[in-house]
């Protein structure tokens, strides 16, 4: 697994301590975090989000580095905000994972993301045309290089999952995004896939990606989501089986709504006015 985010954030002077909790602003280093790819920083992370949970709500920050991590859970109310540089990555130590089984290059199981807003937008262009910046689950590789995306990023990307469930989640492009940024959300090789109260587009108005970008995902349901000012496709879809719930979406900005062959149970969605 590797995640990797391209949002900016802003590196604070002020003492450790109280500071958190009086600017909402919860820094993993703070909690423990080394962010030199060696140390396992899983700790550090879960304390930093739980802080921020626990205040009613916060901004859990990574600045610049590398940091190792097996399994963790985003909590309500937690904003990520990561400038472009930082990278979150996988352990390759299968028991730093909550619940993964072999399945190929290995798939993780029971993953949640409930009310969590991303922010994306360019402030290093240098650092961005060579690595970008997205949030990334996928497998661990022998190298950090081979596992990033250069061009086509997604906000966020699944692949090799099994039970995972996007709850509340809204993805924000800011600023001139470059062309190679694409869907808000895509999924690859997913099994039982629910997305409830997604809101977003693709990263630019002139964008032709899609939405939502499906593939092989077998099993999916997506409920009371909102396509953002700017929406293209709303939902783009490959190799989809099993259960297909498309209910109670407000499509209204959207230019359309699916792709071709995309062979949904729908009901109770709002559609743009003019259909494509």
């Amino acid at each position: 697994m590797i995640l990797v985010l391209g949002a900016y954030a802003e590196a604070s002077q002020q003492p450790a301590g109280d500071r958190s909790s009086r600017t909402g602003r919860f820094d993993v280093r703070e909690f423990g975090a080394v962010g030199n790819g060696n140390t396992l920083d899983t700790p550090a992370i879960e304390a930093a989000i739980q802080a921020a949970n626990k205040a009613g709500g916060g901004t859990v920050v990574f600045l610049p580095g590398i940091y190792l991590t097996g399994t963790f859970r985003l909590l309500s109310n937690v904003t990520l905000d990561v400038e472009a540089g930082a990278v979150i990555l996988g352990s390759a130590n299968l028991s730093d994972y909550g619940s993964i089984e072999e399945f190929g290059f290995g798939r993780t199981q029971d993953i949640s993301f409930n009310q969590v807003s991303f922010r994306f937008r360019v402030t290093r262009e240098d650092v961005n045309a060579a690595v970008g910046g997205n949030f990334d689950l996928r497998w661990t590789t022998a190298g950090l290089r081979a596992a990033i995306f250069s061009h086509d990023i997604p906000g966020f990307y699944a692949r090799y999952v099994r039970g995972l469930e996007i709850n509340s989640l809204e993805i924000l492009w800011e600023g001139t995004i470059p062309a190679y940024y694409s869907s808000a959300l895509e999924f690859e090789d997913v099994e039982d896939l629910t997305v409830d109260r997604f809101r977003g587009r693709q990263a630019t108005d002139a964008s032709l990606f899609p939405v939502i970008a499906l593939s092989r995902v077998d099993g999916v349901s997506i409920r009371n989501s909102t396509a953002s000012e700017g929406a293209s496709v709303f939902l783009a879809t490959h190799q989809v089986t099993g259960e297909r719930v498309f209910e109670g979406n407000d499509l209204t900005r959207a230019r359309k709504v699916f792709s071709a062959n995309s062979k949904f149970v729908a009901t109770g969605n709002y559609y743009p006015s003019k259909r494509h």
